[in-house]
């Protein structure tokens, strides 16, 4: 079955081009590794999970012939590896009230690094977040200066799931704080809205001065 399954993906993703057979044999051949002892390595496991959300995204790049923006592999590698550390610091968490690990990894990890890894990598989100906001090619693109108006909605998200993180100690699904957070929700609606009102709404130069 795995035979078949594997060369039937190939030989689809042959048909659609040869770029996106060899970006799915590179995600194929890292999930190997991952499932073969790669995700046993603390922090490797965490950039080995975050690359395959890039891969993801290339893939279906190549796949639609649509050029994809180095800022959006960069916020989706950050915000991966920023979901990551959240859920191995409820692993830990897991660990410390049962004696139990969930995976051989955590063994690498503690609440302090794990503090410390949150902080460091929520704050260079902010900042790559920005410097794409005020880049000379976002900005000929939207043909607007003011996207960096956004961030505070970016912020406003990231702080809450830090709060989620830290204050509650429930970061074990990411998904489910996505369906279940209003107050993320709010946020990620204000922050389309906002994109919307800059990019389509102002009728002149002095709109949001």
């Amino acid at each position: 079955m795995f035979v078949f399954v594997v060369l039937a993906g190939f030989g689809l993703a042959a048909l659609i081009s040869y770029k996106f057979m060899f970006v799915l044999g590179i995600y194929f051949v890292l999930n190997l590794g991952y499932s073969f002892g790669l995700k046993n390595v603390s922090i490797l496991d965490i950039l080995i999970l975050a690359s395959g959300f890039v891969l993801r995204v290339k893939a279906g790049g190549v796949a639609a012939d649509v050029a994809i923006s180095e800022w959006l592999n960069i916020m989706v590698f950050l915000l991966a590896v920023f979901m990551a550390f959240a859920k191995r610091r409820d692993d830990v968490l897991h660990k410390l009230q049962s004696g139990k690990d969930l995976r051989k990894a955590s063994k690498g990890y503690n609440l302090d690094f794990l503090n410390a890894s949150l902080a460091v990598v929520s704050a260079v989100i902010i900042v790559a977040y920005l410097m794409y906001t005020m880049s000379p090619e976002t900005m000929a693109h939207f043909k607007t200066y003011r996207l960096y108006y956004t961030s505070i909605f970016v912020i406003a998200g990231l702080l809450r799931y830090l709060q989620i993180t830290y204050v509650d100690n429930d970061t074990g699904s990411p998904t489910k704080i996505l369906y279940k957070d209003r107050f993320i929700q709010l946020t990620i609606l204000l922050w389309i809205l906002s994109f919307y009102v800059i990019i389509y709404l102002p009728t002149n130069k002095s709109f949001f001065e």
